[in-house]
């Protein structure tokens, strides 16, 4: 019922924005921009948050290498994400040094590599008019130092009477001496982008 509900939203505003459909190369060109809307960073001293939104059609072209799936595929994988938004969100260090060693010794380094594998995924909320969601799904990417950042996929669900105009992701920081990051979308940086074209 939920996805019933989501798809109908998402249906109703296709129609009434008429977002521009894209072939895939263009979409994923479209997704790579840096002003569509998808990507927010916030810097706190020395340390860059990064949350960028990851449409659905991101999604289907990411999950399949960037080949187009066939139309009936598409569909179907529309339908298996539907009900959810998802976020990738990064850390980094402003001079590109680890984040895990960033002002602290060893143990400190230790206890940040098992908060992000264990207990981070309570430090982020969704919230939405009255609504404050925890995160559904999170996972954290290790890759061990082989890029500057860190980076977790995050997923929350979309409550069934959505109808704010305004979506706020917060990062609740436990290990990172930063406090509460906040990220501010709108329904239409969620919900009115361009399709991909199948």
């Amino acid at each position: 019922m939920k996805n019933c509900i989501f798809l109908l939203l998402i249906s109703s505003t296709i129609f009434s924005c008429k977002p521009s459909v894209l072939e895939p190369q263009e979409y994923e060109a479209w997704a790579r921009e840096a002003d569509n809307g998808l990507r927010q960073t916030v810097s706190v001293g020395h340390l860059e948050y990064t949350m960028t939104f990851k449409p659905i059609d991101v999604m289907i072209l990411q999950s399949n290498e960037g080949v187009v799936p066939s139309q009936d595929s598409i569909i179907k994988m529309r339908e298996e994400f539907a009900g959810l938004l998802y976020f990738t969100f990064q850390m980094k260090v402003s001079d590109n040094s680890s984040v895990l060693q960033f002002e602290g010794d060893e143990n400190a380094e230790t206890g940040r590599l098992q908060h992000f594998f264990g207990d981070m995924q309570g430090d982020f909320v969704l919230i939405t008019g009255n609504d404050t969601l925890p995160c559904s799904i999170y996972h954290y990417e290790r890759d061990y130092g082989v890029d500057p950042f860190e980076t977790f996929s995050l997923g929350f669900e979309v409550p069934e009477n959505f109808a704010s105009e305004k979506v706020i992701i917060v990062y609740n920081d436990q290990v990172m001496n930063t406090g509460p990051v906040r990220f501010d979308y709108s329904s239409e940086e969620l919900f009115e982008q361009p399709q991909l074209k199948f």
